[in-house]
């Protein structure tokens, strides 16, 4: 499959979805799964536009937001803990920081193991919304976070990973595995392709991705990837770095 053809199945994979009022309804529409959203509060709205913004600057921790309503950020992480404790205490220290940010609210994977727990926990002490997005098959397994603010159950791991780029505007990675890698990627391809332009950043808690970012510049290096595409993803070591991101 050529780029065109693998960017015209991912729009039409969106557009599908955009036919489904998720917030109105207990299913979502069988492209993505027949899936059976679990509202757990009124005020679930999506948001299609709010990377859009309104170009204004606020002082103080909300100077972030430029953005109509709540900015929705993405986290991918680990269903794992790290075993060095200094990487995951690391990772939490970050994770509070973030949480100080005013008019957030976090998208994740769904789980209540491991980072993934973590990231959505700290989230809820913090009085922050969380959606958490699941495929059956891992709900299955008895995994699935029941605290949520919201829960959406998607058929398979393609869907899943669909629905948490359309609800979300930035996108913050942790320390994973193969399935975080996997979603890093998916979602640096379609920026590459062009079918988004959202925002993609490391935590580089520990030079956890260190060997990853040599891998990108020895890429670029051999000629698999231009110099712009091998700057898409961002490697932060602060939430100072990851407000810099958005220029404001």
């Amino acid at each position: 499959m050529d780029q065109d053809e693998q960017k015209q199945q991912i729009e039409d994979l969106e557009e599908d979805q955009d036919e489904e009022n998720y917030e109105q309804s207990d299913e979502l529409d069988e492209d993505v799964g027949q899936s059976n959203q679990l509202e757990k509060t009124e005020d679930d709205q999506d948001q299609e536009d709010l990377n859009e913004g309104d170009g204004s600057e606020e002082e103080g921790e909300s100077y972030i937001l430029n953005y109509d309503g709540p900015l929705k950020i993405c986290i991918f992480c680990g269903s794992s803990h790290p075993k060095d404790g200094k990487l995951n205490n690391a990772i939490k220290e970050f994770l509070t920081e973030l949480y100080k940010l005013k008019d957030i609210e976090i998208v994740y994977g769904g789980a209540r193991i491991g980072l993934m727990g973590v990231v959505a926990d700290m989230a809820l002490e913090a009085d922050i919304p969380v959606h958490g997005i699941m495929p059956t098959i891992l709900k299955e397994k008895e995994v699935a976070h029941d605290g949520l603010t919201t829960f959406t159950e998607t058929r398979g791991m393609h869907e899943r990973k669909v629905l948490m780029y359309k609800k979300s505007d930035a996108f913050i990675v942790l320390p994973g595995g193969f399935g975080t890698l996997d979603e890093l990627f998916e979602v640096v391809t379609w920026r590459q392709l062009g079918i988004h332009e959202k925002d993609i950043c490391l935590l580089d808690a520990g030079g956890y991705f260190d060997h990853l970012n040599n891998q990108i510049k020895l890429m670029f290096d051999k000629g698999f990837i231009t110099q712009r595409c091998s700057k898409i993803p961002k490697l932060i070591s602060s939430v100072a770095d990851f407000k810099k991101v958005y220029s404001v």
